[in-house]
């Protein structure tokens, strides 16, 4: 509860400092690093260093590891606690850490000699989506999974249950709850829905999901499909940009009545934030591109009028809603909004004006040019 009061009034504040000084400077420097990592990935590789997979797999769990090595010893427990850890593939890639995370790998694969467990490194630091995409690229299952370095399956059938899933007719497969652990020892549990919908998921996706990435369990022929995480997003909001363009081409998305540990370690400094601000922003307005897409995102701004989820649009997704909100009819509360969010600077006019043309920069890429021409608009 207290967790939760400190980070709506740090969400209020960023609102309220959208376009400070030290924010612009903030926004200006993540587009830098956005192309930079772009530059980077397009050279970078994902080498195996261990492989002890014995048999061809049922099912691959992909990690993305950063200097997460105090975690990585419960991950790999329940791992091999699942009912059908004779089925299961962990693969690990190790994105540069510098903790010590290889030799505690090592130590795993040893000691876990029930789990076939396959480890990657990255040559450079490539970000959460390029070693995500490059684990998923490199497993051997019929299915994938993806669970991050500080989560953990709380059920032991988890994957059992998703498989069954997934083999009677879904293709996408979540868990209905989530555990959030928070550092403080505060923890709550969050339970997720679907709409049935495509375009209504679509909509919640981009509005207001709660789908938790770290229990996602997918046909890997539906990811390869979709084109897989987008590497040039690095580390933000990768998880959304995939979920929406499997939604959008149709594939069935389905909750599985299981548990999974998710946890939250501490505070985001403001710098984080905007980074965060601008990332899941930068994801939404490039969807925004594609016409009969921003006619919805529009239907649906222009209906809104539940006060909380305009703040959280206004607070969430700030340059989006800008962006998206011009010369439409917006409910007065949004309009209240949109007032105190208005950069009033010419630097602060000139970063909008580069965040428009950074989408129209991620829009025209290769990859999501690939999924436009498959999307079929119905």
């Amino acid at each position: 509860m207290v967790g939760t009061i400190i980070w709506n009034i740090k969400k209020l504040q960023n609102l309220i400092f959208t376009f400070s000084e030290k924010s612009i400077n903030d926004y200006i420097l993540s587009m830098k690093l956005y192309e930079e990592k772009h530059e980077s990935n397009l050279s970078n590789i994902s080498e195996i260093l261990f492989d002890t997979t014995k048999k061809e797999p049922l099912v691959s769990v992909v990690t993305p590891s950063f200097n997460a090595k105090d975690f990585l010893p419960s991950l790999a427990q329940s791992l091999s606690k699942q009912t059908i850890v004779q089925d299961i593939q962990w693969v690990v890639v190790d994105d540069c850490s510098t903790d010590g995370t290889q030799e505690v790998l090592e130590g795993l694969c040893k000691e876990h000699r029930e789990l076939s467990i396959k480890i990657l490194k990255n040559k450079t630091n490539g970000g959460a989506a390029f070693s995500l995409n490059r684990g998923f690229q490199a497993s051997d299952g019929k299915y994938v999974a993806w669970i991050s370095a500080d989560d953990e399956y709380i059920d032991i059938d988890k994957l059992e249950k998703d498989i069954i899933l997934l083999e009677n007719g879904n293709d996408v497969v979540f868990s209905k709850y989530t555990v959030i652990k928070y550092t403080s020892g505060d923890s709550k549990i969050v339970e997720s829905v679907i709409p049935e919908n495509n375009i209504d998921l679509f909509l919640y996706l981009t509005f207001s999901s709660n789908l938790n990435g770290s229990s996602l369990v997918l046909k890997k022929e539906k990811y390869l499909q979709a084109g897989g995480f987008d590497e040039n997003l690095w580390n933000i909001d990768g998880d959304y940009d995939l979920f929406v363009k499997l939604a959008l081409l149709g594939s069935k998305f389905v909750l599985s009545n299981s548990k999974v540990l998710r946890r939250v370690h501490g505070g985001q400094t403001s710098n984080q934030m905007n980074k965060m601000k601008l990332g899941t922003s930068l994801t939404r307005s490039r969807f925004a591109r594609v016409k009969f897409l921003r006619d919805v995102m529009v239907k649906k701004i222009e209906e809104l009028d539940n006060l909380i989820d305009s703040f959280n649009l206004a607070a969430n997704f700030s340059f989006f809603f800008l962006d998206i909100s011009e010369n439409i009819d917006l409910p007065m509360n949004l309009k209240i909004l949109r007032a105190l969010l208005k950069p009033n600077s010419k630097r602060a006019l000139d970063v909008l004006n580069s965040y428009k043309e950074f989408v129209t920069y991620m829009f025209n890429l290769e990859n999501f040019q690939a999924f436009v021409k498959n999307l079929k608009v119905e």
